[in-house]
């Protein structure tokens, strides 16, 4: 094997721009020259690009501080996933949270400030108007730093543009969001409206498919991505196994929450930790859902 690289390309550009380059050269003479650059080049063993180990030297490895956009509660660059049934409040807490993003404005357990920056939401579910609006107002956001992306334009059979849902198939569409608006906060709400239809989110390694990518895209730019998840009807005796779908949901992200209505008061909400793994766990909070803007009731436990 031989790699050639092709002198005088612009960034990305390939072999038609290099026989583009040379508008009054002959085949034979484009043929020759390019057979000239793969003469000067050594030969490679395919087995030292494929398949080959990639070892890294911890000593080499310069050791990083996990940086929070909720200190011990949402890391920033990873997966956070939020968990509870239908109708518990998990859109009202996302929304909260987008808020406070959306001013820099202090966390409720006294752990500081957000990082103050714009928040892309992608909420299949709920209207734009009467829903997403509405509850963002109610918790006083800067709604001119948060963005919502439901739909994605691709051109159809017929040559015309159409709008379609947003699936996570669509990854490109959703690296091109974060680089124009560089959120500090993504959230999808809930990942099972744009997991997409080819998905089998009870298979292990088709969710980590679609997921891992998503990672990759927060490590990458330094976001947080919250992800809302629906619990399932059965119960269990660990709280993470209460996730609908496979484990990959729970073991791709770096943090789980939990919430739940409190049995005795039912207009309160617990949110519970559950799996950590880049701090202690942190202790659970309590808020009602009455009131127009949260009340964060303190600590609570499970």
């Amino acid at each position: 094997m031989k790699i050639v690289n092709l002198p005088g390309l612009p960034e990305g550009g390939d072999v038609v721009e290099f026989i583009a380059a040379r508008p009054n050269a002959t085949p034979e003479q484009i043929r020759a020259e390019i057979e000239a650059l793969a003469n000067a080049e050594r030969w490679i063993e395919p087995s030292s690009i494929i398949g080959g180990p990639v070892l890294v030297t911890m000593a080499d490895v310069e050791p990083v501080a996990v940086k929070w956009l909720w200190f011990g509660r949402i890391p920033l660059g990873r997966i956070t996933l939020l968990v509870g049934r239908p109708g518990e409040g998990k859109s009202f807490l996302t929304m909260y949270i987008a808020a406070v993003v959306s001013n820099g404005g202090p966390w409720p357990d006294g752990s500081g400030n957000a990082p103050r920056g714009p928040v892309l939401m992608i909420c299949i579910e709920d209207d734009a108007g009467d829903t997403i609006r509405t509850r963002l107002d109610s918790h006083y956001a800067n709604v001119s730093q948060i963005h919502l992306m439901t739909m994605v334009r691709r051109i159809g059979e017929d040559g015309k543009p159409h709008d379609v849902c947003f699936t996570l198939a669509d990854l490109h569409a959703l690296e091109q969001a974060i680089e124009q608006i560089r959120p500090v906060l993504v959230i999808i709400d809930p990942i099972g409206s744009v997991i997409g239809g080819k998905t089998d989110a009870h298979r292990d390694n088709e969710v980590r498919a679609v997921l891992a990518p998503v990672a990759a895209l927060a490590a990458k730019y330094g976001c947080a991505v919250l992800i809302v998840a629906h619990r399932r009807k059965s119960d269990g005796d660990v709280a993470d196994d209460l996730a609908m779908g496979s484990r990959a949901f729970t073991g791709i992200a770096r943090a789980v929450w939990h919430l739940s209505r409190e049995r005795v008061n039912p207009a309160r909400r617990l949110l519970l930790s559950g799996k950590m793994n880049l701090s202690a766990e942190s202790s659970g909070l309590a808020f009602t859902s009455a009131a127009i803007r949260p009340a964060f009731c303190g600590s609570a436990t499970r």
